[in-house]
């Protein structure tokens, strides 16, 4: 009899490490480290039942994963503390100084700051709070000063938003610049998106998104449209971008005969510097670890697993962030990840096309189709209907885009009498947007709204699907018919 799926201690760590996570968000705001005391005890007992049992691999395989449960649940617990630090206090008012984080554009126009570490009638406290200031427009790095009233934002809305806002409010007068600090990724951004906007004046906007991830310069309207489409995960900077720099400098790298653990140590350095002119995103730095691990799996002649790597992001970023496992881009980043390892070898077998790029391309649609749908309903709380055909056909469109803009660029640098290449770079991003716009994806769009309970059984069964769980193709077609039944039933 085949076992029900295959032991994988980096997949189960990270299972472990998440659930600490988690139970420190939902619990440890009431019950702090009290709650530390079930899973040091279930340590106790697995330890004295494994000694006395001689059961040597259970009793240790437990003991890394308690320890483990206890690591994430001991990081979330000391992240919420600047939270908790204010439980008793509703609202704050003084002079407020601090550095500007990052800036929420809308419409092109910046609306609100994320100011960190700010000082307070002059006490410094280590939190993120922000401003509202239509009327202001400041850059990144940049210190401000002001008087204000702020409230603090509810521990739901902490947890959720990856700026770890604990207080925000308005300006109660003038809002006066004081210094600029900004740092060199800081700087690489805003002079990245100046160029871009400069250089491409019909479609700067939605270049600057794809680019950097920063979708405030495009029209709301237009915004809301694009991410109707089910293909808004484009400005979401990720594999897709990480993926190109890296194959370039691959080439490069191959080009000159660079040796493979000198070519991981310059592809690292040069998209970790990209990810760092994105801000750090959870999906670009999932992305750039996933790409390093490959590079040196290749480097010392060991094979690539893909959910071993996925693994190791897990555990880096979150080690980085905790509370990033309630966020949106995380959930949605790791997921569609999940989704291709768990899920495509299934749907590749299941699909009769003779054409295996196209066999692949809809196996991987589908199985980010199935793996994220009830994640994107959860957040967003509407499902785009034809987000498997579009992102066959976008994608690859996206991608020649995106290696022809970057190549420009880089021809830019060494020909500077070559601008008028950028003309047609910007009329052909001009000529897909305006196809984008002219469509109304809204028509194709299924509202509903789902909880954590119908997520929670959703994915125990859909994990059937999967070609690392031992079941009969019966049971396996019966969980995806299940799956998109509940899809379906939802978006009624």
């Amino acid at each position: 009899m085949k076992k029900l799926f295959n032991f994988r201690p980096l997949l189960f760590g990270c299972v472990f490490y998440g659930l600490g996570l988690v139970f420190a968000s939902f619990l440890g705001y009431s019950y702090g480290l009290k709650l530390l005391l079930l899973p040091l005890t279930a340590f106790c007992l697995g330890l004295f039942y494994g000694i006395f049992n001689k059961r040597k691999i259970f009793l240790v395989n437990f003991l890394i994963f308690s320890l483990i449960f206890c690591c994430g649940y001991l990081l979330c617990y000391f992240q919420i503390k600047n939270y908790l630090y204010f439980d008793k206090v509703l609202s704050l008012s003084g002079v407020v100084e601090g550095e500007i984080l990052s800036v929420n554009y809308v419409n092109g126009e910046p609306l609100s700051y994320v100011i960190s570490n700010p000082i307070i009638n002059g006490v410094k406290y280590n939190i993120n709070i922000s401003l509202y200031a239509e009327n202001y427009s400041f850059n990144l790095g940049d210190t401000i000063g002001y008087y204000a009233t702020l409230n603090k934002v509810s521990f739901k809305d902490y947890i959720s938003n990856v700026d770890r806002v604990v207080f925000s409010g308005y300006s109660s007068g003038e809002v006066k610049f004081i210094s600029s600090n900004v740092n060199v990724f800081q700087f690489a951004r805003i002079k990245f998106s100046s160029f871009i906007m400069q250089n491409f004046p019909r479609s700067g906007n939605f270049m600057v998104a794809l680019f950097t991830g920063e979708t405030g310069f495009i029209n709301s309207i237009e915004l809301n449209n694009v991410r109707f489409s089910g293909v808004a995960h484009i400005f979401a900077v990720s594999g897709l971008h990480i993926g190109f720099i890296f194959a370039f400098c691959d080439f490069i790298c191959n080009l000159l005969h660079i040796k493979r653990l000198w070519k991981t140590v310059i592809v690292f350095i040069i998209t970790m510097f990209y990810s760092g002119l994105t801000g750090f995103t959870n999906s670009s730095i999932r992305a750039v670890i996933m790409i390093t691990v490959y590079l040196i799996c290749s480097s010392f002649g060991q094979k690539y697993d893909l959910l071993n790597s996925l693994s190791v992001a897990f555990i880096i970023v979150l080690t980085l962030n905790p509370l990033d496992i309630f966020s949106a881009g995380f959930c949605l980043s790791f997921g569609c990840i999940l989704s291709i390892g768990l899920f495509s070898k299934t749907f590749e077998n299941a699909i009769r096309i003779k054409n295996e790029k196209l066999k692949k391309a809809l196996s991987s649609s589908t199985s980010i189709f199935v793996g994220t749908s009830p994640l994107i309903l959860y957040y967003f709380k509407h499902l785009s209907l034809l987000s498997i055909p579009l992102n066959i056909i976008v994608i690859p469109i996206i991608s020649i885009l995106f290696s022809i803009t970057i190549i420009v660029m880089i021809l830019k640098l060494i020909f500077p009498f070559i601008s008028f290449l950028f003309v047609g770079v910007d009329y052909l991003f001009s000529f897909l947007t305006t196809i984008l716009n002219g469509l109304n994806f809204a028509k194709f769009i299924s509202f509903a709204n789902v909880g954590i309970m119908f997520l929670v059984l959703y994915y125990a069964v859909a994990l059937l699907i999967s070609d690392k769980i031992n079941v009969k193709k019966s049971v396996k077609f019966g969980a995806f018919c299940s799956v998109i039944i509940a899809l379906i039933l939802t978006s009624i």
